[in-house]
């Protein structure tokens, strides 16, 4: 089973990955190994909220531990073109934002991040 398969709650909840380091802005989407995990009832109303701490290793990429996850929508500063490319395949989609984790969470519930294309 997939690292981030494993801890989505049970109903109809969205799980949103906001990448995290400690600082303002949000990292870019390669530039970090920690994430706060929002899970939202509804898509509106947040019902859990965690961190995690991904350990990336040659052969459990960030990009690999993303795909086939729990997780409905990624928000990070910037993805490359390879990250775009695999995580859309799997049909997780993109949001850019360069606020704080909460800042960006507030855009993305109120529809005001830019979806990667």
């Amino acid at each position: 089973m997939p690292l981030l398969k494993s801890k989505k709650p049970e109903g109809p909840i969205i799980c949103v990955a906001v990448a995290y380091d400690g600082q303002t802005p949000l990292p870019a989407f390669e530039q970090t190994s920690h994430f706060f995990a929002y899970y939202l009832e509804d898509g509106k109303k947040i019902v859990k909220k965690e961190l995690l701490s991904l350990t990336v290793t040659k052969d459990k990429g960030l990009i690999g531990q993303f795909r086939n996850s729990m997780f409905d929508c990624i928000i990070a500063r910037d993805f490359s073109p390879k990250a775009r490319a695999l995580l859309k395949e799997e049909g997780i989609r993109l949001f850019i934002s360069d606020a704080g984790t909460d800042a960006a969470l507030k855009a993305f519930l109120a529809g005001k991040l830019e979806r990667v294309a």
